[in-house]
């Protein structure tokens, strides 16, 4: 037992390679505060962007939200809204939470096309703005319109002239979950078509995929009263298989359930036990909470139904023959650390996930430790890194 819980201890401990990759991280981190003090972005940027290469790394708040200074500062508003959101999903603040909201209560989604006959149209504010980024978001979008003919993403709220294709964003026909789409067409700057249509962005349920465990335990029994005998406690290692599913909540909250089966054969001292067996099947209602893409800790009730069969000699000075059989089942709960450590395409993840948890069927006390290969849904939102 002491072997398992110290293979169960070092197992959560970071690996050297880990411990370099997060001092790694540290220090770009600080490179990063230096940079932004001065108001370097681009700098900034370059070194969040070094971040986020790093492999077996888990980036910070800190981290997200200087990215996301960066990529305001230098003009791209929909990057920044996407950092703060990042931010937000590894650690909930006020100050995040805020930033959030005034960028959706300033800015707009937009999508601006040009026809290849089109010439090189300018995107202009029928008044500049008066806050710098959102100067800068404008001169960036304009720049992008004239040199490329298409430009996607977020612009202050405000009336617009693309060429001589006039458009209004306001809080209410605009939004950032909502696209303004503008079509320029013709030779110059002749209007030939324009389309202002909202495109609502439609969501689609909350995301469900499988969830797969195949390991072993430590399984102890305890003390159980029979019809002719007293059973002290017993414990043994066995294998163990599961399946089920996981639901994601919201980013950082997920529901799971998992149907598993285990077959033991304990040992035990009083008994001579020539055949013990033990076959439990187990369900698990956990909820998990994830701080990062790769981890999840997991709680939750468990039911189990468990069929034993035990025969035996009682080790007296007068042995006496034991057979039971029996049908049981209780009620208790079960504690999880999952960690993800690769990725099986776009949709799966694989990892380790050790959990431990106690049940009671009413005549012994069951307590285990086990530990098990998983394969598990992806939740990562669309842009993260």
């Amino acid at each position: 037992m002491n072997a398992f819980i110290t293979l169960l201890f070092c197992l959560s401990q970071p690996s050297f390679a880990n411990e370099t990759a997060e001092a790694e991280r540290v220090r770009l981190s600080e490179e990063m505060g230096t940079l932004a003090a001065r108001g370097q972005w681009v700098a900034v940027e370059r070194k969040y962007q070094q971040i986020v290469a790093l492999k077996k790394v888990e980036l910070k708040y800190t981290d997200h939200m200087m990215g996301a200074q960066a990529a305001s500062g230098m003009g791209n508003i929909a990057l920044s809204y996407e950092r703060v959101q990042k931010a937000l999903g590894v650690e909930d603040r006020p100050e995040g939470q805020q930033w959030k909201a005034d960028i959706e209560a300033s800015y707009a989604r937009v999508s601006i096309k040009t026809s290849k006959k089109s010439a090189s149209v300018q995107l202009k504010p029928d008044k500049m703005p008066f806050i710098p980024e959102q100067q800068l978001a404008i001169q960036k979008a304009s720049k992008q319109l004239a040199a490329t003919g298409v430009f996607e993403g977020l612009l202050p709220l405000g009336d617009y002239s693309a060429g001589s294709v006039s458009f209004s964003l306001n809080p209410t026909t605009s939004s950032i979950q909502q696209t303004l789409a503008v079509v320029v067409k013709g030779q110059g700057t002749a209007v030939v078509a324009v389309d202002t249509s909202n495109k609502q962005k439609t969501s689609s349920g909350a995301p469900v995929g499988p969830w797969v465990s195949v390991g072993g335990s430590f399984l102890q029994a305890g003390t159980a009263e029979l019809s002719n005998a007293s059973v002290a406690s017993q414990s043994g290692f066995n294998g163990q298989a599961g399946a089920g599913i996981q639901l994601k909540l919201n980013s950082k909250a997920r529901l799971g359930m998992m149907v598993s089966f285990e077959a033991a054969k304990l040992a035990e001292q009083e008994l001579e036990l020539l055949n013990p067996q033990l076959k439990r099947y187990q369900a698990w209602l956990p909820l998990g909470l994830s701080p990062s893409d790769e981890t999840t800790y997991w709680v939750g009730p468990t039911y189990f139904i468990a069929s034993t069969a035990t025969t035996g000699t009682l080790t007296s000075d007068q042995p006496q023959p034991v057979a039971f059989e029996g049908l049981s089942g209780g009620l208790g709960g079960q504690l999880g650390y999952q960690r993800q450590i690769f990725t099986l395409g776009q949709k799966i993840g694989g990892g380790i996930m050790v959990t431990s948890g106690i049940e009671h069927d009413g005549q012994r006390l069951y307590s285990w430790g086990k530990l098990a290969f998983t394969l598990t849904p992806q939740f990562k939102e669309k842009g993260k890194s």
